[in-house]
């Protein structure tokens, strides 16, 4: 995160260096900070935060110390746009976020009208791709992940059959990972079972949900969710029967195994950082943020 943001900052501080003045930086940050999402947005910010905080300690960026403006999507198309007009109009040259990809494509015109540049960590929609405009991504895109793994679920694991799951209020991400698994999972002989669409944002019936997935019995099950809904869904899913189950890499969060417990022990995600990463940063930086945040 630290690099990301030098890299970010200087893009910015181009068109800047000759303006004079040692005031902050604004640096914006906008994820879902309440709701069901917002294990994703904590933990971003706390990135954040914890990369400001270094790179302030060693004097900023040209001088310039770094000043932090925060914004709680709380998941809404419509908050997220608002947030992210608010940030800019406070002085925020870049924005870090959004962390689902709904939303950062909900404010994708926004930061091109403005020309501000915004860096997602996590959005990963196949709609980012191959356009020009003022988002940047540091992830594959969704059509990677989901590839990679319909093609684990098949190759290693010899399952031929498979149900679905996912959530309609991440939809830019969830719809094409769903595709694309189908696509390379069927180019290789496998069948897609059941699909079953819910919204995080509705009241959620699980065991129902559940049963529809196995109703036709499929030999796994797909869940493209938050971590919360994941381990909520596998609970129900675990009481029927102990078929693999496989999530995505929005689920990859703490949240999946304090809610889920036991019953996601065993679950199989595709995901695109390694905790046992020996380079030159990623080291320093856990160490640095768990001595910060306790986590």
């Amino acid at each position: 995160m630290k690099g990301l943001l030098k890299y970010s900052i200087v893009i910015v501080l181009i068109f800047n260096l000759y303006c004079g003045g040692k005031e902050p930086f604004k640096i914006g940050f906008a994820g879902s900070l309440t709701g069901k999402f917002s294990d994703f947005g904590t933990d971003g910010r706390d990135g954040v935060i914890s990369a400001i905080e270094k790179i302030n300690s060693e004097g900023g960026i040209n001088g310039r110390k770094l000043e932090l403006l925060t914004s709680d999507d709380k998941g809404s198309a419509e908050t997220a746009r608002k947030g992210d007009i608010d940030l800019i109009n406070r002085g925020a040259a870049v924005i870090i976020g959004h962390m689902t990809s709904s939303m950062t494509m909900a404010v994708a015109d926004i930061v091109n009208e403005k020309k501000v540049v915004m860096v997602s960590p996590t959005a990963s929609t196949d709609l980012l791709s191959d356009i020009d405009d003022y988002i940047i991504r540091v992830v594959s895109s969704t059509k990677v992940e989901s590839l990679t793994l319909a093609e684990k679920v098949y190759d290693l694991y010899k399952i031929r059959s498979i149900s679905f799951i996912y959530d309609l209020s991440n939809r830019d991400y969830t719809e094409s990972w769903v595709k694309n698994f189908k696509a390379a999972f069927g180019k290789r002989g496998g069948r897609s079972i059941e699909t079953i669409s819910f919204s995080s944002l509705d009241t959620m019936h699980y065991s129902k949900i559940a049963e529809d997935a196995l109703k036709k019995g499929p030999q796994a099950i797909a869940v493209v969710a938050n971590s919360q809904d994941t381990a909520l869904l596998c609970q129900q899913i675990r009481k029927k029967t102990r078929i693999p189950v496989f999530a995505c890499a929005w689920s990859q969060t703490k949240d999946l195994i304090i809610q889920g417990g036991g019953s996601v022990e065993g679950v199989i995600l595709s995901h695109q950082f390694s905790k046992d990463n020996v380079s030159e940063d990623y080291p320093e930086f856990k160490k640095s943020f768990t001595r910060r945040f306790n986590r």
